[in-house]
């Protein structure tokens, strides 16, 4: 009995580190993406009603997957079984569609970006706005504004409905781009590692809709 209370305090003493942690990161993006939006307002289109990521296939975190599962166990019964049937609906017609254009795609399981080509409304998208908001993965809610990979850093991502190919960036702009994505991904990268040096899975990545059917918190005990 001892050594299971003993374990459920350091347990609980992990997690409550890990979230702090992400916290820490999710205000750090938060800030960088106001910062673009005060530089970049004027030709932004992202707001409520703009759902056009939302329908782009990609692959969240095990982190961000703890915290939408979290997120579902608060919801109701009824709540949670209609995200659920919908994440199942999700998850077949994905795999559908990525084995019909295996050919021609290249879906990347590593890497937190949408994979071109492919889109299908995500299961937590109900007219037009997202219903795990305050639970969405770090992905969404930096997704929109130019972004900065160090491990792939011979270009920039971003939102074509925002930055249309060719748009150019001021060399200062890029550089402070640079500097404060960096710092990001370094703090994001420790977080992720430290989290799949406790998952239970060999995966690095996963989706929303395996995050809603999901008790992720289990992978990490």
């Amino acid at each position: 009995m001892i050594c299971l209370r003993l374990y459920l305090f350091y347990w609980l003493t992990v997690m409550h580190k890990l979230f702090k942690d992400y916290k820490k990161v999710i205000s750090m993006v938060e800030q960088e993406f106001d910062r673009n939006v005060r530089l970049y307002g004027e030709q932004m289109q992202c707001g409520r009603g703009c759902s056009a990521c939302c329908s782009q296939v990609f692959r969240i975190t095990l982190m961000d997957a703890v915290v939408i599962s979290d997120a579902m166990k608060r919801m109701t019964p009824e709540v949670r079984k209609k995200f659920q049937e919908r994440a199942r609906v999700y998850l077949e017609e994905r795999a559908r569609m990525i084995e019909d254009r295996a050919h021609e795609i290249h879906v990347d399981d590593e890497r937190e970006v949408p994979t071109a080509g492919l889109r299908l409304p995500c299961p937590a998208l109900e007219d037009g706005a997202c219903q795990i908001y305050d639970a969405r993965p770090v992905v969404c809610r930096k997704w929109g504004i130019p972004l900065f990979d160090p491990q792939h850093p011979d270009s920039l991502q971003a939102c074509e409905l925002n930055f249309p190919p060719g748009t150019a960036i001021e060399d200062n702009e890029l550089d402070e781009l640079i500097d404060r994505q960096t710092e990001i991904s370094e703090h994001w990268q420790d977080l992720k590692a430290a989290v799949n040096a406790r998952s239970r899975t060999d995966r690095k990545a996963t989706t929303i809709a395996e995050a809603i059917l999901g008790d992720n918190e289990e992978m990490l005990k």
